[in-house]
C-alpha cells in the first residue's frame, strides 16, 4: 500500500477538480472521484484520472478518504454511513455551513471530522497530514501489540 494514499469524493467535477490539484501537490498518491449520486450502493464511481471504477472492497486501499459534501441531504449522510461500514480508516467531510443536526448525522455515522469546506488549502493540507500521522501511530501500535481502542 502507498505510504499517503487518499481518495477524495465529490458532488462537483470543477470542486474535485481545484481540491485535486492542491492535494496532489503535497501527498503520494491522491485519487479523486466523481460521485453526483453519493451512493455506493447504486453503481460504482469512476476515478477521473484513470476512468477505473471504485466499489466498496477497494476502499480499505486508501489511509483516509475525504468526502465534499456540496448538498446536505440524508442522501450524503447515508453515504457516509455506506463508506464506514466499508472503510476503518479516517473518513472526513468537508461541509458548506449547515445546522448542528446535520453536522451531529454525520458524526453519529461515523465520520471523523466535519471540516467547513471554506477552510483554505494550506490548513486543510495540515488537517489531513494530522490524520496520516495519526493512522500510522495507530497501525504501528497494533503492530506492535499494544492497546489502540481509542480513536485519538
Amino acid at each position: 500500500m502507498v505510504k499517503n494514499q487518499i481518495l477524495c469524493i465529490f458532488q462537483q467535477v470543477p470542486v474535485a477538480v481545484e481540491w485535486h490539484k492542491e492535494l496532489e501537490q503535497h501527498f503520494e498518491i491522491v485519487t479523486t472521484i466523481a460521485a453526483p449520486q453519493m451512493d455506493l450502493s447504486e453503481s460504482p464511481t469512476a476515478d477521473m484520472q484513470t476512468g477505473s471504477t471504485l466499489d466498496g472492497g477497494t476502499l480499505n486501499a486508501y489511509r483516509l478518504i475525504i468526502v465534499n459534501v456540496s448538498t446536505p441531504t440524508r442522501q450524503t449522510v447515508a453515504f457516509c454511513r455506506q463508506l464506514r461500514a466499508r472503510f476503518s480508516g479516517p473518513l472526513l467531510a468537508m461541509v458548506p455551513p449547515v445546522e448542528e443536526q446535520y453536522l451531529l448525522s454525520l458524526y453519529n455515522v461515523g465520520v471523523d471530522e466535519c471540516i467547513d469546506q471554506s477552510i483554505v488549502p494550506r490548513l486543510l493540507v495540515a488537517k489531513v497530514t494530522r490524520w496520516l500521522l495519526w493512522r500510522s501511530h495507530a497501525e504501528s501500535n497494533q503492530t506492535s501489540g499494544q492497546d489502540n481502542s481509542s480513536r485519538r
